[in-house]
C-alpha cells in the first residue's frame, strides 16, 4: 500500500493497520484547513477539538492514540496551525495537545519556509513527542533555526546557540512564548508583558475616540455591484507611499464588482483617514495620512478619525518600536 493510501485510510476506524500500537510514527500529514469526512467522523467519535478545520491537528491526535506510551512521534506540522493560530479551537487543540502527550523537541522551520521545500512555501515545525503525559518537568527543547544568507543556507541548517530555548511546562498555554522565544528571550517576555500591562492596544484606542477602522475591499467570485467607488483614486501596493500620497499620482476606480466592499465601515474610505500598510517592508511599517478620499484593498488597514489623532498613530507605526512588538507578538510575521 502507498504512502498516500495510507494517509487517506489513517484516520479510517476500520483500517487494518489499527488493530496495532507502533514504537515509532513518523510523517508529514495534509496541511489544508479541510477537513475529510473520516477525519470529522474521528473528531467526533472521539470528542476531540481541532481548530480551523485544520486536518494536520485531526492526524497528530490520532497518532497519540496509534502509537504505544513509550513509543515516539515525530511529525512535520504546520506551525501556524500548530503554534500560532490563536482562535478559540485551536488554543482548546494546543492546551490538550500539551497537557495529553509530553512534547519532547519542538524544531521551528518558519524562517526557512521559503525555501524548505521545492512546491511549498508555508511554514513548518517539526515536533517530537511521546504520546503519555509524564511527571518530570523537564522543559520542551524548542529550536528556531535561523539562516546566515550565505550560499550554504540552501543546502544545510546552521543552529547557533541563541536559536535553542529550553520552554518550561507550566508556561506552554501562554499563546505569545512561541512567537516570543523565536526571536528572544525571558527579558523579552518581561518586557512585552510590561508592554501589555501598561498600554492600551490600537484597537482601545481608535475605540475610546471613536474613530472607524476597516481593512479595505476584496474581489472573488461573489461579486457585487458598488458603483460610488467608481472615479476614486485607486491606491495599490505599487503605488503606496510613506507618510502622504499625491492625489495626481494615483489612478482612478475603473471597475465596480466587490466581494467585500466595508459595508459598514464605509468611512475608512473617506478623508481624513490613515492607510496602514499590513504587511512590512524590510521589518518596518508604512503608513500615510491622506486629505482625499481613496480606495484601496485588503492589503491595507484603513482608520477615519481626526487627523491629528491619524498623524499621531502614523508616526507610531513607523516606530522601531511598532516594528519590534509586531515581531514578538504578530503570529502572521513568522520572519
Amino acid at each position: 500500500m502507498t504512502p498516500k493510501v495510507y494517509g487517506i485510510l489513517f484516520l479510517s476506524q476500520d483500517a487494518t493497520f489499527n488493530a496495532k500500537d507502533y514504537d515509532i510514527i513518523i510523517g508529514n500529514p495534509p496541511w489544508q484547513s479541510q477537513m475529510t469526512e473520516l477525519a470529522e467522523q474521528y473528531i467526533n467519535d472521539h470528542k476531540k477539538i481541532v481548530g480551523d478545520k485544520q486536518i494536520a491537528q485531526a492526524f497528530s491526535l490520532k497518532c497519540s492514540s496509534t502509537c504505544k506510551e513509550n513509543g515516539i512521534v515525530c511529525l512535520l506540522m504546520p506551525s501556524k496551525g500548530f503554534l500560532f493560530n490563536r482562535s478559540s479551537k485551536s488554543k482548546k487543540y494546543r492546551a490538550d495537545f500539551f497537557n495529553d502527550n509530553t512534547v519532547l523537541v519542538i524544531i521551528n522551520f518558519s524562517i526557512y519556509r521559503k525555501f524548505l521545500f521545492d512546491h511549498a512555501s508555508g511554514p513548518a515545525v517539526g515536533v517530537i513527542y511521546t504520546p503519555r503525559k509524564s511527571s518530570d518537568n523537564n522543559p520542551i527543547f524548542y529550536c528556531t533555526p535561523k539562516p546566515l544568507y550565505t550560499i550554504e543556507d540552501m543546502r544545510k541548517f546552521t543552529i547557533e546557540p541563541n536559536d535553542i530555548c529550553r520552554i518550561p511546562r507550566d508556561i506552554v498555554n501562554d499563546d505569545r512564548i512561541w512567537k516570543i522565544a523565536m526571536w528572544g528571550g525571558p527579558r523579552d517576555l518581561e518586557l512585552i508583558d510590561k508592554m501589555q500591562s501598561s498600554f492600551y492596544t490600537l484597537q482601545v484606542f481608535v475605540d475610546h475616540f471613536k474613530m472607524k477602522s476597516a481593512e479595505g475591499y476584496n474581489v472573488g467570485n461573489k461579486a457585487k455591484i458598488c458603483d460610488d467607488f467608481l472615479g476614486m483614486p485607486h491606491i495599490t501596493v505599487d503605488n503606496f507611499a510613506e507618510f502622504y500620497i499625491d492625489k495626481d499620482c494615483l489612478p482612478e476606480v475603473d471597475f465596480n464588482k466587490f466581494q467585500v466592499s466595508t459595508d459598514k465601515n464605509r468611512e475608512v474610505y473617506k478623508a481624513p483617514h490613515l492607510i496602514i500598510k499590513q504587511s512590512h517592508r524590510k521589518t518596518h511599517f508604512l503608513s500615510a495620512v491622506l486629505d482625499y478620499d481613496a480606495l484601496f484593498n485588503h492589503s491595507f488597514l484603513g482608520i477615519h478619525g481626526d487627523i491629528n489623532l491619524l498623524k499621531y498613530i502614523s508616526l507610531i507605526v513607523g516606530s522601531k518600536v511598532f516594528s519590534y512588538y509586531h515581531l514578538m507578538t504578530n503570529r502572521r510575521w513568522p520572519a
